[in-house]
């Protein structure tokens, strides 16, 4: 059920409401990525 999961997703992707993102990687990564979105 629900949409299917894209390990690596490409650069065109849209994030819609109700999507989860689950992200790995250093703090200082992670950090960042919660500033851009």
């Amino acid at each position: 059920p629900g949409a299917p999961l894209i390990p690596s997703p490409p650069p065109e992707a849209v994030l819609e409401v109700g999507d989860t993102l689950v992200v790995a990687g250093s703090r200082e990564a992670v950090e960042a990525l919660k500033r851009t979105l």
